[in-house]
């Protein structure tokens, strides 16, 4: 059934929004008319509704008309409109006040327009210094004193002073918004093209790239985070730039604001599991110092939840470096983060991999037997489990079994490039052990050789040690 625009909307709002709302349409300015007030109140104490239906039409025409005999659709249409005109009004003002600078850069306009010059310099003065306190050094905030600074140019020409104006200053905060913004949508552009495999004209990225350089304007911390972002999105094997991506965002991190400071720690993580997936075994601690770092200032947690992806990449990464005590303690403190809908079959999933790093193969199997597999990468890596574990159980007929239904599910499931390439190879080099001669000193030698050499294989160092 298709939602009501306006319930849509409504939905979104928390109770303390719910509250501004209905006192933004109490007040004459913003609305005039108190059936659009009662429908408020109707849809308020429907909570559950999601649609207007038939029924639930007249159920809110009742409510809003009870001296009204006769249903009347065109008119509840009517109430409708203002209703939805009412709550588009508020939500843009209020992502419009957002930001206090844009408050005061619209109120210094407004000032210029009314020609109250001492009032627009006071306000100027005032701009400038909270621009000066502002935490974040993002586009935006660049963005902000650009505009501040071409109207304090426009104010003081025209006071006629012979003095230097401040045309450098427009120059360089305009320069420095353009180059952050460039950079940024740059970065985006390349990661979208490494993961979906398309194609873009990055226009004068390569010219710009240089100048940064030559500048000197890697000494800007925010340009330093965008450009060696970007640079370790160009080149994977390029750990200079990682290094200092990484000095960057834990020196600096705190100048960006929360959701590009999210964007860049998920890059930064991102090469981590790359070079991991190319065998660099080092690359687990980044990973984890990455995602400790994340959690600790709520950098990963986004609309208060924890990507369940994120969940599962942080206990591998922990239990991978034997982190047991801190991996125990995070499953227990960041469970209530995941999303209700999958937050049992993750914490199930956790918890086998915690009890199978330990060693404790039994109670592990047991754990995974609970899980519920929605996800085709939760699902393998599940199985990659259990493989292992009836290896080194010596359970063979069981293993057999599961190397068969591995490679069936990856048909069925159409499992694709780089997952494809290294699940089979997991699959092959796993059957190429079990049917070994480990006295044969030469086939052992040939079968490692050829471990070593094979990419993409995310178990290498386990088939490895299987070797020895």
């Amino acid at each position: 059934m298709k939602k009501n625009r306006s319930i849509q909307l409504l939905r979104t709002l928390s109770k303390k929004e719910l509250r501004r709302f209905r006192k933004w349409l109490l007040s004459p300015v913003h609305n005039q008319r108190e059936d659009v007030v009662r429908l408020l109140d109707f849809l308020t104490e429907n909570e559950a509704l999601q649609t207007l239906d038939k029924e639930a039409k007249r159920q809110a025409f009742a409510k809003l008309f009870p001296e009204k005999e006769k249903y009347d659709d065109a008119y509840l249409r009517q109430v409708l409109h203002f209703f939805n005109k009412a709550l588009e009004d508020f939500l843009i003002y209020n992502e419009q006040n957002r930001s206090e600078a844009d408050r005061q850069l619209a109120l210094i306009n407004t000032l210029r327009s009314k020609q109250l010059d001492k009032l627009q310099e006071q306000q100027i003065r005032r701009l400038d210094k909270l621009l000066v306190q502002a935490p974040h050094r993002s586009a935006d905030y660049f963005g902000q004193v650009f505009r501040l600074e071409f109207l304090k140019y426009d104010f003081y020409s025209k006071q006629k002073r012979t003095g230097p104006l401040n045309l450098q200053a427009i120059s360089q905060a305009l320069e420095l918004q353009f180059v952050i913004q460039k950079l940024r949508l740059s970065g985006l552009m390349l990661s979208h093209a490494n993961v979906y495999k398309v194609s873009y004209d990055f226009g004068l990225l390569k010219a710009l790239l240089h100048y940064v350089e030559e500048q000197g304007m890697l000494e800007q911390p925010v340009v330093s985070i965008y450009y060696h972002s970007l640079r370790v999105l160009q080149n994977r094997e390029d750990e200079l730039a990682f290094a200092k991506l990484k000095e960057a965002l834990f020196s600096y991190g705190s100048l960006l604001p929360l959701d590009e400071l999210r964007e860049n720690y998920l890059f930064a993580i991102n090469y981590c599991i790359g070079r991991i997936n190319a065998g660099i075994e080092r690359y687990w601690k980044e990973t984890f110092d990455f995602y400790r770092q994340g959690l600790k200032n709520s950098i990963l947690i986004q609309d208060r939840l924890l990507s369940r992806w994120t969940f599962r990449n942080v206990v591998t990464a922990a239990t991978r470096l034997q982190e047991f005590n801190w991996t125990e303690q995070f499953i227990k403190d960041y469970q209530h983060y995941l999303d209700e809908r999958h937050r049992e079959s993750i914490v199930h999933y956790c918890e086998a991999k915690l009890l199978f790093e330990k060693k404790d193969y039994s109670q592990a199997m047991k754990r995974l037997a609970l899980v519920e597999y929605d996800d085709i990468l939760m699902t393998l890596a599940a199985k990659i489990m259990l493989l292992k574990m009836y290896y080194e159980l010596d359970e063979y007929d069981a293993l057999e079994s599961l190397l068969d239904s591995m490679k069936r599910y990856m048909s069925r499931k159409k499992v694709i490039g780089y997952h494809k390439a290294n699940y089979s190879n997991v699959i092959r080099f796993t059957r190429k052990l079990v049917n070994l001669n480990p006295f044969d000193k030469r086939e052992v030698a040939e079968l490692r050789t050829e471990v070593e050499k094979a990419s993409p294989l995310t178990e290498k160092k386990w088939l490895l040690k299987q070797l020895k």
